[in-house]
């Protein structure tokens, strides 16, 4: 029989991302999409998660099995993050409850954010460490996984949380920093911008985890991870934001490019890092996309929404 996935917030990038990538790589699976704008599109349902009484009658209706909660972004003040993230995830799981379906599998992105700065330097961060978030986001998510982990003890529910790492590959917003290098020198190729890329501090490492890669571990995650239990997806290897960009210059049509480098003090900038053993182990995922050919993606991606096909 058909499986079905129900994705909430399909229309931000990673709910896009997963739908598009069950559509190109398992076609055999059904996907209906949450929004809380209005329905109309095919498999695009409008539906408001904070209410679960509605979702409940949804969920009868649909009858999923798996269910990837991607509701809310990255920003915004800490009101409508707790909104987005907290209140719609307590919606969605008690609307689980009042209908029975026990069954539904439920997939809720974790995010690095969650472990704030690590106690010990060059480490790679594992599932056990403890999470010390120092943004709101972060600390938002950790309520938003921590209470999906509540209700899969106290209530039984069938939840599972994979964290994610820092995103690169085709579809990466701007407000991510490998999107954001991307689409300013999509710009400056273009010839829509001087030829000077902007950015915050370059000296933090970080772990890039290719778009597709995660695509197929949250797939993974979903199927065969533990009731109850959390994975990282990620690379497990640091490469410096200043690598990063360097990497991309050189991808760039246009040379001599210059960089204004903000040093912001105030900005808390600290290295994460993760490990991804556990979801090796357990469940046989690893990444198999380059950095670099996911930048390259990542760059060609930008160019498109650009109108160009790449510099001279």
């Amino acid at each position: 029989m058909k499986k079905r996935i129900l994705i909430a917030g399909v229309t931000g990038f990673l709910g896009g991302a997963l739908k598009e990538y069950i559509a190109r790589r398992e076609p055999g699976i059904e996907v209906l999409g949450l929004t809380r704008r209005r329905g109309g599109s095919s498999g695009l349902l409008p539906a408001d998660l904070t209410d679960p009484v509605k979702t409940a009658a949804l969920l009868r209706r649909v009858r999923p099995d798996y269910v990837f909660q991607f509701c809310g972004g990255d920003r915004g003040d800490p009101a409508q993050l707790f909104s987005s993230q907290f209140l719609a995830t307590r919606g969605l799981l008690d609307a689980i409850l009042k209908t029975g379906l026990l069954r539904i599998r439920v997939v809720i992105p974790g995010s690095a954010a969650e472990y704030g700065r690590p106690a010990a330097k060059h480490r790679l961060m594992t599932e056990t460490d403890a999470l010390r978030p120092e943004s709101w986001y972060g600390f938002i998510k950790w309520m938003q996984t921590s209470l999906g982990l509540f209700y899969a003890r106290r209530s039984g529910l069938d939840v599972v949380v994979a964290r994610i790492f820092n995103v690169a590959g085709a579809g990466t917003p701007e407000r991510l920093v490998a999107g954001q290098f991307a689409f300013q020198i999509a710009r400056i190729e273009a010839g829509r911008r001087s030829p000077v890329i902007e950015t915050n501090g370059l000296s933090s490492r970080r772990d890039f985890i290719d778009v597709a890669d995660l695509c197929a571990g949250l797939l993974t995650v979903a199927r065969q991870g533990r009731k109850g239990e959390t994975y990282n997806i990620c690379s497990g290897r640091a490469h410096s934001v200043r690598e990063l960009l360097q990497r991309l210059l050189k991808e760039a049509g246009k040379k001599n490019i210059k960089v204004r480098e903000r040093r912001d003090k105030g900005s808390g900038s600290f290295d994460v890092i993760g490990s991804n053993a556990k979801i090796r182990k357990e469940l046989g995922w690893s990444p198999t996309i380059s950095l670099a050919e996911s930048l390259r993606q990542t760059l060609e991606d930008h160019r498109r929404r650009m109108g160009g096909g790449g510099g001279s």
